[in-house]
């Protein structure tokens, strides 16, 4: 996954979603990251959905503990997720 920008505080419209959250170590962070989003994309695929834009989200930023953490893409109307 590239980089396109640096940090930013960007104010959105509301979109739909679907996502995977979970909390993990600042170290292997990237790794998560990574794996979450293969995951995601795979379920995308299966469910025959097209995606907009890909995101990472913190939820919680603590370089020296737990950070929560979100992959998600963007869809065009709203999708009941699973487990």
């Amino acid at each position: 996954m590239e980089v396109i920008a640096g940090p930013m505080i960007e104010t959105r419209l509301a979109e739909h979603y679907v996502g995977i959250r979970t909390i993990t170590p600042f170290r292997g962070m990237l790794g998560v990251r990574d794996k979450l989003m293969a995951e995601l994309f795979g379920w995308l695929d299966q469910q025959k959905l097209e995606m907009g834009d890909a995101f990472l989200r913190l939820h919680v930023i603590d370089m020296k503990g737990p950070m929560d953490i979100e992959v998600g893409a963007t869809v065009s109307e709203p999708i009941a997720g699973d487990d």
